[in-house]
């Protein structure tokens, strides 16, 4: 059986060790003639931790019910959301 998480905990995790982001891309299109530039707005919440609590982060991504898990070449696991609808 999954584990679920309680809100609060989630909340008070994300308080210390969460981050929300605002990023202002940049795009060309390189298959159209002229190759056009378009920029736009891209958002990301994301908790970043030791590989070790990647556990942490799938029972987090579980009671969400969004986002993903990665790992990092340094050995760091990040949960990560980038969809306006999530």
């Amino acid at each position: 059986m999954e584990t679920i998480i309680p809100n609060d905990y989630i909340s008070g995790f994300v308080d210390g060790e969460g981050c929300f982001a605002l990023k202002f891309r940049r795009d060309i299109r390189h298959e159209r003639p002229n190759k056009p530039v378009y920029f736009y707005w891209d958002v990301e919440f994301a908790i970043e931790l030791r590989g070790d609590d990647k556990e942490l982060l799938e029972k987090i991504k579980t009671t969400l019910g969004c986002g993903k898990i990665s790992l990092s070449k340094r050995g760091m696991a990040r949960f990560s959301v980038n969809s306006t609808e999530d």
